[in-house]
């Protein structure tokens, strides 16, 4: 019966080996389906990231642009506020001058 076990052993043997390859097969295709899908969502990531880049990029640039638009305008009302002093410094010389005037011709 040495044989039968031989013929037998031989067969489990091409099972088991057939086994492990088609398992090992299996294995291979799941692995690499598994790592094309894990790439697609890294590059979808990545295109997601490169665009949020941008709008963080588009946001910047609009604070800054408020940042210099807020430094125009008060360098702007500053420039209005002396302006206006120097308007009403006028505006009381003239009515002192106008007081002096009045003063002048009543006498008269």
């Amino acid at each position: 019966m040495p044989e039968l076990e031989d013929l037998i052993n031989e067969q489990s043997t091409a099972i088991i080996t057939s086994l492990y390859e088609i398992c090992k097969h299996r294995a291979e295709e799941v692995v690499l389906t598994e790592y094309e899908t894990m790439k697609k969502r890294f590059a979808d990531l990545q295109k997601t990231a490169e665009h949020m880049d941008l709008i963080e990029e588009k946001y910047q640039l609009k604070a800054h642009n408020f940042e210099l638009q807020e430094l125009k305008l008060k360098t702007e009302n500053q420039e209005l506020k002396e302006q206006n002093k120097i308007l009403k410094d006028q505006v009381q010389t003239l009515k002192e001058q106008i007081t002096a005037l009045n003063k002048i011709i009543n006498k008269q």
